[in-house]
């Protein structure tokens, strides 16, 4: 099944659109088909996401955290986001020491706190209490789930295996967020919680990576790769191979150290030289469970002692002392922070997930060809280091946030308050016909006929308040339309009267004269439009929401 992907902005503005009509006519419901893209309305939203905060935090604890403040940041991003703010589930009500919240214009309230500060919740870091959802959910707000983690694992490794865990309602939300890496669990999440499911971009920065970078090197330690024949290692370290890490969290089946383990081992047994040491971190909780303690001594990385059992560690602080290169295995779970930290330093990162095109790969569970990638990386990661590093920023660069946005957010504000005050909440529309005197057909050509196509479909639009035919180009005038359109389903005016009465004029087969006097928004209706209207009939859902697309689109550009 093709699920497409839809950015946060264009889906937020269907949220938008909901919330607007919610704040202004509260008992009409919600038609999201023919609605979903027709809003012009540029009032602001506020947004709330969830975290749970604890004593002794730590931005490193896991990816959840980093990935809420990178969500905050891409929002604030959006023109028609007013702020956004982090609503505390947990018991500090203050973020890790490592985020600056002051910089980002981030505020952490409690959950009663945000009741009248926010239009939209997501539900990401911390679950919500049901009822508060339910109250602002009754009260017009729209809630997300926008869920991080694998949602299949999530729904049955619980009861399997008798984990403890957050029962939730699952009809308690308006939408779903998913990344790619879970589209496979588009229906099934559709089908549980039975709202629409939306699948959204991957994003990252390396803020809190640069932060601990520099954390590091005051004392004296370097986070990045260093090609093994420079003279800053000696020659035993050259001669030893890679001292390779393995940072799965072992905390579930999608992201566990097994099948990285074995890759070591394959490289190990094909040329002893290729890996000096291997670094099996967070496995402490496990390292007396037979089925560990069985395959680690079968091994002969372990039987040569050259294999380490370790706890929890952050990657820069870790690398810097320890390790060269990083073997990872996924299941059903391809989108991970750790590939794009070990990719920001140049480290050699073997893997299995295909939505990475960079570093070292191997298909599903192949642990000897992941074994073979080890020795490839090994034989080939010094030469072929600028390349690797290239590969490596395209692969950043796709992913990335903007750190900075405030000029940007302060300009856009500005422009949207000034505009909202000059447009209306509902739009007096023109679409511009050409006129001659004396006879005329409908069916001299398919333009005309496709002007009255576009304003049926525009009276269709929520957003628009009335439609015209405007009358020119030609010698003709509305009494020569009258007799030439006598069945059309809206007022026909001259060009003078639609320069004081329109909010937009579409051009569209008539040309339009004096545009630059007048201070409403114009578009050229051109060619490829004209031709893809025909195929479809003007109340077509599809073009419903195209077009109060295109508008909202408009609306949303500083006057000229």
């Amino acid at each position: 099944m093709s699920v497409p992907l839809a950015s946060p902005s264009r889906v937020l503005r269907v949220l938008r659109q909901s919330v607007n009509q919610s704040r202004t006519n509260s008992a009409r419901p919600f038609d999201y088909c023919n609605t979903a893209f027709s809003e012009i309305s540029l009032m602001a939203i506020r947004i709330g996401i969830s975290v749970v905060t604890h004593q002794g935090q730590n931005i490193w604890q896991n990816g959840l955290g980093q990935n809420v403040i990178f969500l905050a940041d891409a929002l604030q991003k959006l023109p028609f986001v007013e702020n956004v703010l982090l609503i505390d589930v947990g018991d500090q009500n203050a973020l890790p020491p490592q985020v600056d919240a002051s910089a980002k214009e981030l505020r952490i309230v409690r959950m009663s706190d945000a009741t009248d500060q926010v239009d939209v919740v997501f539900e990401m870091g911390g679950a919500l209490d049901t009822q508060w959802l339910d109250l602002m959910r009754a009260r017009g707000k729209k809630v997300v789930y926008y869920c991080c983690g694998q949602p299949y694992v999530g729904l049955v490794e619980a009861p399997v295996f008798d984990k403890p865990v957050h029962v939730m309602r699952p009809d308690r939300y308006d939408e779903i967020w998913l990344m790619s890496k879970d589209r496979l669990s588009v229906p099934m999440m559709r089908t549980l919680h039975r709202c629409d499911v939306h699948l959204v971009p991957f994003i990252w920065h390396p803020q809190f990576l640069q932060k601990r970078i520099a954390e590091v090197a005051e004392h004296g330690l370097h986070y990045g790769y260093q090609p093994r024949t420079e003279g800053s290692l000696d020659a035993t370290a050259r001669k030893q191979g890679f001292r390779v890490s393995i940072f799965e969290p072992n905390i579930s089946v999608v992201k566990t150290s097994s099948i990285a383990m074995l890759a070591c081992e394959e490289a190990y047994r094909a040329d002893p030289s290729s890996v000096s040491h291997m670094h099996v971190l967070n496995t402490l909780h496990m390292k007396d469970h037979p089925t560990l303690v069985q395959m680690a001594n079968s091994l002969n990385l372990v039987k040569d002692s050259k294999a380490t059992f370790h706890g929890r560690n952050d990657i820069a602080g870790f690398m810097a002392q320890f390790s060269d290169a990083v073997v990872s295995h996924q299941w059903g779970n391809d989108q991970n922070y750790l590939y794009l930290d070990v990719l920001y330093g140049g480290y050699p990162l073997v893997h299995n997930s295909p939505w990475l095109d960079a570093g070292y790969y191997y298909p599903g569970f192949d642990a000897q060809e992941a074994g073979r990638q080890v020795l490839r990386a090994s034989r080939e990661h010094d030469t072929s280091l600028t390349e690797y590093r290239g590969r490596a920023q395209r692969v950043i660069d796709s992913v990335k946030v903007a750190a900075s946005v405030r000029r940007q957010r302060g300009k856009t504000r500005r422009m949207n308050k000034q505009t909202k005050s000059r447009m209306p909440d509902r739009l007096n529309v023109g679409v511009s016909i050409f006129i001659r005197k004396g006879e005329q057909s409908l069916w001299e050509n398919g333009i005309f006929q496709n002007c009255l196509y576009l304003v049926m479909l525009l009276k269709r639009s929520p957003r628009v308040k009335s439609t015209y035919l405007v009358t020119g180009g030609g010698d003709g005038g509305p009494e020569d339309a009258k007799r030439f359109l006598v069945d059309a389903p809206v007022p026909l005016i001259d060009m003078e009267t639609a320069m004081t009465k329109l909010d937009v004029m579409i051009e569209m087969s008539a040309v339009i004269q004096a545009i630059d006097e007048h201070d409403q928004r114009f578009v050229q209706y051109r060619e490829a439009q004209r031709s893809a209207i025909s195929r479809f009939l003007p109340d077509d859902p599809r073009l419903v929401e195209s077009y109060s697309a295109l508008l909202d689109s408009l609306m949303q550009k500083a006057a000229r």
